[in-house]
């Protein structure tokens, strides 16, 4: 097994990344969840936000020295290096959850912003530290789709109490 202690494996957990993930997915489902904001409500508090982020990554690619600011700053942190050319994930999540409250009830939108906010990291980990046996060509381990799947499998079973 690998250990947490080797700085090639926190580098490779990205674990301010993935904290970020998980507090974002609990602030965002669980807070939606909890409330009985309505979708137009929770959108009205979302959007603006959201707005503001995504208006800041794509300024990112269109102001080189706001871009250099950025991937100076939060390449490595919050951003992985493929993202310094590109749209970050995180736009990509907020327009997903968006959609998801705007589109969907309130649980089946809530749930999967908390499916993405915890498989994803759960899978990462897993995979980084124990994961042996790559899925044919892919980056992606066997022992990190099932930590995935596990880490699926008690989102759901919390929401179903």
């Amino acid at each position: 097994m690998r250990s947490l202690k080797d700085s090639a494996v926190k580098h490779a957990l990205e674990l301010q990344r993935l904290f970020f993930h998980v507090a974002g997915a609990l602030l965002v489902g669980a807070t939606y969840m909890a409330t009985e904001a309505t979708p137009r409500e929770a959108l009205m508090i979302l959007t603006p936000f959201a707005i503001g982020f995504i208006v800041l990554d794509v300024a990112r690619q269109f102001i080189p020295v706001w871009g250099r600011f950025c991937n100076a700053r939060y390449t490595g942190v919050f951003m992985r290096e493929e993202e310094q050319k590109r749209i970050s994930g995180l736009t990509y999540a907020l327009i997903g959850m968006m959609l998801s409250i705007k589109f969907f009830p309130r649980d089946v939108a809530a749930a999967s912003i908390l499916f993405v906010g915890f498989i994803d990291p759960a899978a990462r980990v897993v995979g980084v530290l124990w994961g042996r046996m790559k899925i044919g060509s892919l980056k992606k381990t066997f022992a990190g789709t099932f930590g995935g799947l596990c880490a699926g499998l008690i989102v759901a079973a919390s929401l179903a109490l």
